[in-house]
C-alpha cells in the first residue's frame, strides 16, 4: 500500500503505548520503595504514584480510540503529576522535571507542538515567579532545562524528517518517472500496432 508523506513522518515518532508502560512501571516502582518511607511523604509519594499510573492507563486507552488524543496525553502526563509534587513536597527543583514533556512532545507529535508546550511553560513558570512560589534560580534552572531540551531535540530530530522530506520527494519523482516510462511505453506500442495494421492495409491494397 503507497504511503502519504505525512505517515512516513509519523514513522519517526516512538509509539506512545511504550511511554506509558515505562511511565507506569516508574509509578510501580515507586510505590514499592514509598513502603519504607514515613508520612506525609509516603502519602503523597503513593498518591502521585496512582495518579500517574491512572494517567497511564488513560494514555493507553486513548491512544487505541484516538491516537492523537492520546499522544497528548501521555506527553502531558509527566507534567500533571510534577505541579502537584511540587505543591505538596514544596521542592521547586521538580520545576526542571517540566523539560520532559516538551521532548515526548517532538518524539510523539510535532516539533511545533513541542514549542507550543514550551512557550506555555515558560508563561506558567514567570506566572509562578511573579507571584513568589518561585524564585530567580528555580526559575534561571527550569527556564535552561526546558529550552535546552528543546534545542537538543530539534537538533536530533530535524535532520530526521528533513531526510524523510527527501526520501518522499525521491520516492514520488521516481513514481512518476515509472509511471511517464508505462505510459511512453504504451503509446510506442500502440504506434506499432497501428504500422503494422497501416501495413497490412497497404499490402492487401496492392
Amino acid at each position: 500500500m503507497e504511503k502519504t508523506a505525512p505517515e512516513l513522518t509519523s514513522e519517526l515518532h516512538i509509539p506512545p503505548q511504550l511511554v506509558n508502560i515505562l511511565f507506569a512501571l516508574l509509578a510501580t516502582l515507586a510505590l514499592l520503595l514509598c513502603e519504607g518511607m514515613t508520612d506525609p511523604i509516603q502519602s503523597q509519594v503513593r498518591a502521585l504514584s496512582l495518579l500517574l499510573l491512572a494517567l497511564c492507563a488513560l494514555g493507553l486507552a486513548l491512544s487505541r480510540w484516538r491516537q492523537v488524543l492520546g499522544r497528548w496525553v501521555t506527553v502531558l502526563s509527566p507534567l500533571l503529576v510534577i505541579a502537584p509534587a511540587d505543591l505538596w513536597m514544596g521542592d521547586t527543583g521538580l520545576l526542571v522535571l517540566a523539560a520532559i514533556p516538551v521532548g515526548l512532545a517532538i518524539a510523539l507529535i510535532t516539533p511545533s507542538a513541542a514549542t507550543g508546550i514550551a512557550l506555555g511553560e515558560t508563561g506558567l513558570l514567570i506566572l509562578a515567579y511573579r507571584f513568589g512560589t518561585v524564585d530567580a534560580e528555580t526559575l534561571i534552572v527550569a527556564l535552561g532545562a526546558l529550552w535546552s531540551m528543546l534545542g537538543l531535540c530539534y537538533a536530533v530530530y530535524r535532520p530526521m524528517h528533513q531526510y524523510a522530506h527527501y526520501a518522499w520527494t525521491y520516492y514520488r519523482q521516481a513514481q512518476d518517472l515509472v509511471e511517464e516510462s508505462r505510459d511512453r511505453r504504451a503509446e510506442l506500442r500502440q504506434a506499432l500496432d497501428d504500422l503494422t495494421h497501416a501495413n497490412r492495409q497497404i499490402a492487401l491494397a496492392n
